[in-house]
């Protein structure tokens, strides 16, 4: 995956301080995923599973952002994103991305299936489990051919 704009890589201080708010560990793979990422822009619309437009984003979600930490933008940053949709998505999900849409794709941090990724789409305010976990997630992202 290649980003257009990238967010700068957390230190260990940034990552507790994210574990700390949520009140747990982030998944494995998801904290060194963001360690040698940082989040950002992504150059291509990516749809997971699949570049069909016509298949239902509840379970193939679109993302262009990943969120970092230190960023700008409250709705764009790890730690602030929390706060921005506190009552509105899950208590045991953390927003980690987004689309142009504002739809969000979301870590479960706790609850029944910590690690898992899940997409919560913003018309609806309701959350669709997608993967098991980060990784599978990631590997299953297409670039969307517009």
């Amino acid at each position: 995956m290649d980003f257009r704009t990238r967010y700068a890589a957390p230190d260990d201080a940034a990552l507790a301080a994210l574990e700390a708010q949520i009140g747990s560990p982030l998944p494995g793979d998801y904290r060194e995923w963001l360690r040698a990422n940082g989040g950002g822009v992504t150059e291509d619309d990516l749809k997971y599973g699949t570049d069909d437009l016509d298949v239902d984003e509840a379970t193939h979600p679109v993302v262009t952002i990943f969120f970092g930490l230190g960023v700008e933008h409250a709705e764009l940053d790890l730690l602030r994103s929390r706060e921005v949709y506190a009552g509105r998505v899950p208590d045991d999900l953390t927003p980690i991305g987004t689309n142009d849409a504002g739809d969000l794709v979301c870590l479960a941090v706790a609850g029944e299936a910590p690690g898992s990724v899940w997409s919560w789409a913003h018309e609806e305010e309701a959350a669709t489990r997608v993967t098991a976990g980060f990784t599978p997630f990631v590997e299953g992202l297409r670039p969307i051919p517009w």
